[in-house]
């Protein structure tokens, strides 16, 4: 539930200038001091500003990248099963660009052999945890400037090291899609996943 209420307070600021803690309080049904406990934890991930009286959301300069840790468990089976159905429409065997996100990252529990180029350091991680030895999966990881919220490399200098392999396919996550094409919030993310679909074969 409290989750759910995160993601609440964080779709209603985003076209909102200011919001009061008692206000905050009414649309999660919950009292004062759990309204207070759950800005404090949006504010400490660098979601919101907490300020006199209530939240406001961050200068458009701050980064827009929520962080990997709070993303993950949002809708954590549904990302489980979309991955699981996800690795059926690729052999075993594949060289695999997958782009950092709380959802692809999911992928990670489900190979088991060829190669993984990522720019994601939780994906590398955890196919590091599953085959500390030689065996399991070929994991790439390219170079790039460190998203430290989102915990993947991000630039110009990740696309060109994208740039130095093919792959079968590519599996990335967006924040929207529609008939005009995906979308996501930030150009150094984009640009990567780009760079990865115009490198794979699927």
């Amino acid at each position: 539930m409290r989750n759910e209420y995160e993601k609440t307070v964080l779709r209603l600021l985003a076209g909102r200038d200011f919001i009061a803690t008692e206000e905050v309080a009414g649309l999660i049904g919950a009292s004062p001091a759990t309204a207070r406990r759950l800005i404090n934890r949006l504010a400490e991930n660098r979601l919101l500003r907490r300020v006199h009286g209530g939240i406001r959301p961050l200068p458009p300069e701050s980064n827009p990248s929520i962080p990997f840790g709070l993303r993950e468990q949002w809708f954590s089976e549904e990302k489980r099963l979309l991955a699981v159905e996800a690795l059926k429409l690729v052999r075993r065997d594949s060289v695999l660009f997958i782009h950092g996100g709380s959802t692809t990252a999911c992928l990670g529990s489900g190979i088991e052999s060829g190669s993984v180029i990522t720019n994601s350091l939780r994906l590398a991680e955890l196919l590091r945890e599953r085959f500390p030895a030689d065996d399991g999966p070929e994991v790439i990881v390219p170079g790039g400037t460190l998203d430290r919220k989102a915990g993947i490399l991000t630039g110009t200098r990740a696309e060109r090291a994208i740039g130095c392999y093919h792959a079968d396919a590519v599996f990335f996550s967006a924040r929207g899609l529609d008939a005009e094409g995906v979308l996501d919030t930030s150009d150094a993310t984009a640009g990567v996943a780009r760079a990865m679909i115009e490198h794979a074969r699927l």
